[in-house]
């Protein structure tokens, strides 16, 4: 009698145990399949946010490598090739891809804006799918251009911005710094070679920075 009781017991433990197992299973499948929708979406919305949405280009976060420029080619070359960036990356340079021999040049198209603006030198990483038919590029700026960049001025007189910068200013009636909003026009020094797809960018990048400004003390 106390046989059949315990295996009775037995059974019941069994199939509960065989429950838990079933459940747990379940739901880490799931788990697993909502975790890579969440991956695929939030690499959607980063491979989307294009040079178009943004409109412009923060060169200070850009500087800061709070930003990677991204350019996203089809290996078919059934598309453009389209000018993005990448948010908050804060992998290794080796995870973006295979560096390529060449530093990449973006070149001012204005000369005078060169005091804010240097000129920016890339390292490029290529990175390409061939079952998807797609390639990025992501491009990370040389230690040189970070220098470069140390050593432009932030600072500059009310007299010395441009027309369009100083309209964003407030008239005050004493010696003052504001802050102000200026910006040029990058182009893609030479065509990328190395990877799946040749490419250059026919549309030129406007990149901003904002600059501490010197007002002029108004005379009464």
């Amino acid at each position: 009698m106390t046989r059949m009781k315990f295996e009775k017991k037995y059974r019941f433990m069994c199939l509960f145990i065989a429950a838990i197992i079933c459940i747990v299973l379940t739901g880490a499948g799931r788990g697993h399949v909502i975790s890579n929708e969440r991956i695929d979406k939030t690499l959607d919305k980063t491979m989307l946010l294009s040079i178009e949405d943004k409109k412009e280009i923060d060169l200070d976060a850009l500087i800061s490598q709070k930003w990677i420029l991204r350019i996203n080619y089809d290996l078919k070359k059934q598309s453009k090739e389209n000018l993005g960036v990448l948010q908050g990356y804060t992998g290794k340079n080796s995870l973006l891809g295979t560096k390529l021999p060449e530093a990449v040049a973006f070149i001012t198209q204005d000369g005078e804006t060169q005091e804010w603006f240097p000129s920016l030198y890339f390292d490029a990483y290529d990175w390409f799918d061939e079952e998807k038919g797609i390639g990025i590029v992501s491009l990370v700026l040389t230690k040189e251009s970070l220098l470069a960049f140390g050593q432009l001025q932030d600072t500059t007189l009310f007299n010395e911005m441009p027309d369009y910068a100083k309209s964003n200013l407030k008239d005050c009636d004493s010696r003052s710094i504001q802050k102000t909003q200026v910006y040029t026009k990058y182009d893609l020094q030479m065509p990328i070679h190395g990877v799946k797809s040749i490419i250059k960018l026919s549309v030129p990048i406007e990149m901003t920075r904002n600059i501490n400004v010197i007002m002029p003390e108004i005379i009464q």
